[in-house]
C-alpha cells in the first residue's frame, strides 16, 4: 500500500473517526488514459463521504470531470464540466479501501460520446468546410456527393 495515495484508506481510522468527509485533487497525468485521449481530461475533483451504519462503512463518492472536447459538428474545441457519483459498501471485516479504480472508471463514463458546442450548432459545410456558425458560405449544398472521389476507381482483379 503506498502510504502517499489519496485513494487509499485505512477502514480502522475511518471508524475511530466515526466518517470521514473529504475533497481529494487528483492528478490528472494519472487519469489521463482512461480518456479517449490524454488531453481531454482538464480536472478531476473528488468528494468522498464514508460513514458508519451497523460496522460496515458507506462510501458516497461524488466526481466533477473538466472535459476538452471537440464538437462532433462543427469540430471546434470546446470545455465542459460533469458530475457523477457512485457508492460502495465496505464490510465490517475490511481493512484497506482502494477506491481508485473506482474512480478511474466513473470519470471515465462522464466523457460522452458525441458532443455539441451547442444544442443549435449548424456544423461545417461539406463542400468548402466553412464553420457555419460563424460564417455563410455560397456553395450550393448537395452539389458535391460524397462517393464522387470513387467514380473513377476500378477495383483491381
Amino acid at each position: 500500500m503506498d502510504r502517499n495515495d489519496i485513494f487509499v484508506f485505512k477502514a480502522s481510522q475511518i471508524r475511530s473517526a466515526h466518517g470521514l468527509k473529504a475533497e481529494l485533487k487528483a492528478d490528472i497525468k494519472e487519469f489521463a488514459d482512461a480518456f479517449s485521449s490524454p488531453e481531454v481530461l482538464a480536472a478531476l475533483n473528488v468528494l468522498v463521504d464514508f460513514e458508519e451504519a451497523g460496522g460496515d462503512l458507506i462510501l458516497n463518492c461524488g466526481i466533477g470531470t473538466r472535459l476538452n472536447l471537440v464538437c462532433a459538428r462543427c469540430a471546434e474545441p470546446l470545455t465542459k464540466e460533469y458530475k457523477t457519483s457512485f457508492g460502495e459498501v465496505y464490510g465490517a471485516g475490511t481493512e484497506i479501501i482502494n477506491i481508485r479504480e473506482a474512480v478511474r472508471d466513473s470519470a471515465a463514463l462522464t466523457e460522452p460520446m458525441k458532443v455539441l458546442c451547442k444544442d443549435d450548432c449548424k456544423g461545417r459545410c461539406p463542400v468548402c468546410g466553412t464553420n457555419l456558425n460563424i460564417n455563410k458560405c455560397d456553395c450550393v449544398q448537395g452539389s458535391v456527393h460524397s462517393f464522387e472521389a470513387l467514380k473513377g476507381w476500378k477495383q483491381k482483379k
